[in-house]
C-alpha cells in the first residue's frame, strides 16, 4: 500500500498532513464545540458541521494522492499554494473580523506541513535530475 508514496519524498509529507486533516475534520464534524471555543468561536450552527466534512474529505484526498507517490508530484506542488496563503487570510481574519488569534494555531501546524512538503520537492526533484 506504500510503496509508491515510498517513491517520491513529497509524497511522504502529503500523507501525514492528510491524516492531520481527516482527524480534525472529522473531530470538528462530530464534536464542532470543543475545537471551536478554543479559538473562541461560540455562535455557530452546522456550518461548523460543514467545515469539518469538509476538512475531512480533504484529508482523503491528501492521504489517497500521497500513496500515490512520485505519479502525484504536481498535485503536492499545489497544495503548497493554498497551504502557505492560509496563514495570510487568518492574519486578516483576525486583523479585520475579529478572530481570536489562537485561531492562527490551526495555520502554523498547515505552514510547518508546507514547509516540510516544499524542501521534500526540492529533494525529489534533485534526486531526479
Amino acid at each position: 500500500m506504500f510503496e509508491k508514496m515510498k517513491t517520491s519524498h513529497a509524497a511522504i509529507t502529503i500523507f501525514p498532513f492528510g491524516i492531520y486533516l481527516i482527524v480534525l475534520g472529522a473531530f470538528i464534524m462530530i464534536f464542532p464545540a470543543p475545537i471551536l471555543s478554543l479559538a473562541k468561536i461560540e455562535n455557530f450552527d452546522v456550518i461548523a458541521n460543514l467545515m469539518g466534512m469538509l476538512t475531512l474529505i480533504c484529508g482523503y484526498f491528501y492521504t489517497r494522492c500521497a500513496l500515490e507517490g512520485a505519479e502525484m508530484q504536481k498535485f503536492f506542488h499545489f497544495t503548497t499554494h493554498t497551504r502557505s496563503v492560509q496563514i495570510v487570510i487568518l492574519i486578516f481574519f483576525v486583523l479585520l473580523v475579529p478572530a481570536d488569534p489562537l485561531l492562527l494555531g490551526f495555520s502554523i501546524v498547515d505552514l510547518a506541513a508546507c514547509c516540510w512538503t516544499l524542501y521534500a520537492l526540492r529533494k525529489d526533484k534533485a534526486e531526479n535530475s
